[in-house]
């Protein structure tokens, strides 16, 4: 099995609270969620994965999460989406061991757009690096 991490992230939405999620349709897994949320007022929030999807509600403000994805396939496919449309853009990186896979931009307004990331056994992060790696894209939150 290969390992790469994914990450989603959107800055400074004035919009109201909106449910974020990944479809991963490559066959594999997700594992090792976080989520990082730095809304602009108290308001509900929840956060949860399952096998192929990352989904997290979020109030405005700037909002990460990141898991990581197991598979054996070439390619790493899905779908990024935030409903309802926000007025910022919300950005989804792909990351291997060393440098960063590919990006795909949802563009603010719009409410979902599709992905689809070449991947090879030479750009997967070794699975004892996977925490820290993880970290790396969505870190805890300052003190």
């Amino acid at each position: 099995m290969n390992y790469y991490s994914i990450q989603v992230t959107t800055q400074g939405s004035a919009s109201s609270t909106a449910f974020y999620y990944v479809n991963v349709l490559s066959p594999g897994a997700l594992a090792g969620a976080a989520v990082t949320l730095y809304p602009t007022a108290a308001q509900a929030t929840w956060f949860g994965y399952q096998e192929n999807a990352l989904q997290f509600q979020a109030p405005a403000g700037r909002a990460g999460a990141g898991a990581t994805v197991i598979t054996d396939s070439p390619r790493v496919i899905g779908t990024l989406g935030v409903s309802p449309a926000i007025n910022v853009d919300t950005v989804l990186n792909l990351y291997g061991a060393a440098n960063p896979i590919g990006s795909v931009t949802l563009p603010a307004g719009q409410t979902s757009i599709p992905f689809d990331f070449q991947v090879s056994s030479e750009d997967a992060i070794q699975k004892g690096d996977v925490e820290a790696a993880l970290q790396k894209v969505a870190p805890k939150p300052e003190a």
